[in-house]
């Protein structure tokens, strides 16, 4: 099957900038593309909070939610607490990652209720700074009305610790031949060549859209396995010493079977 594709909006909260955001909203509506909006339940990070609060900002979700845009729970508060990187590896601070298990069912499970409160169905969590280990899986498992993650270096949508993962890859486009792209923007931090260069995708594959709730889901695959190692291991050694040292390690000592077993055991913390 060809490639198909997801857009995802992050950090939508009473502070956000509509400025920023209304154009991408326009440019999606034109397309009629159903993107997954991450909204921060409780927004407490000091870099919004300079702006002025949006009394009126759960209407504009329920309205979202009636355009049939797929809202995720971003976070608590969208505070990094520690610079720990969480299974992905991507950034080194995170809301979630290394905070005891209870502490995280208690942030998750709040952050449920509100959407519940505001009339708003979300099955989708997405953590912010992609940071996120073990424990929050299993608190996101013992809400009963979250389903799916919005993240993972996988290339299919795939079933694992009893969740739907929606895998997430990419932050701008580009053009696949096969599996599934989350192509995550954050319009509060975007400019105008972002917007550009979306509308030029979204025009040469706007049939490729897909509905992010309507994916076909599946076991973990060999393909998503090489490519979710590969992925770790880049984020692992991407700082230049790092990355120069294994590139020169990986060098001297490649061979197949030693790239299976290095799979194998980077995918124990998945």
């Amino acid at each position: 099957m060809p490639a198909r594709y997801i857009i995802r909006f992050d950090d939508a909260s009473e502070y956000m900038n509509y400025r920023k955001w209304d154009p991408f909203f326009e440019l999606i509506e034109q397309y009629g593309v159903k993107p997954i909006v991450a909204v921060i339940p409780f927004n407490n990070d000091p870099i919004f909070l300079k702006r002025s609060r949006d009394d009126k900002f759960w209407d504009t979700v329920r309205m979202w939610q009636v355009k049939g845009y797929h809202i995720g729970i971003h976070g608590f508060e969208h505070l990094y607490r520690n610079h720990n990187r969480g299974i992905l590896g991507i950034n080194k601070y995170s809301e979630f990652a290394g905070v005891p298990l209870e502490r995280q069912k208690e942030m998750i499970s709040k952050a449920y209720t509100k959407f519940k409160d505001e009339g708003i169905h979300a099955e989708i969590f997405v953590a912010p700074a992609h940071s996120f280990d073990k424990n929050t899986l299993r608190a996101i498992r013992e809400v009963p009305g979250i389903k799916y993650i919005s993240d993972g270096y996988f290339i299919n949508p795939i079933i694992r610790n009893g969740l739907y993962w929606i895998p997430q890859q990419l932050w701008s486009p580009v053009e696949k031949r096969k599996g599934v792209w989350t192509i995550c923007y954050h319009p509060e931090t975007s400019n105008d060549s972002s917007l550009k260069i979306l509308k030029e995708f979204l025009e040469s594959n706007r049939s490729s859209i897909a509905d992010p709730l309507s994916l076909e889901f599946r076991s973990m695959g060999i393909a998503d396995y090489v490519f979710s190692v590969l992925m770790k291991i880049y984020y692992k050694f991407r700082s230049g010493n790092y990355l120069k040292k294994y590139l020169k390690l990986l060098n001297e000592t490649f061979d197949f079977k030693s790239i299976i077993i290095l799979s194998l055991l980077s995918l124990q913390s998945l």
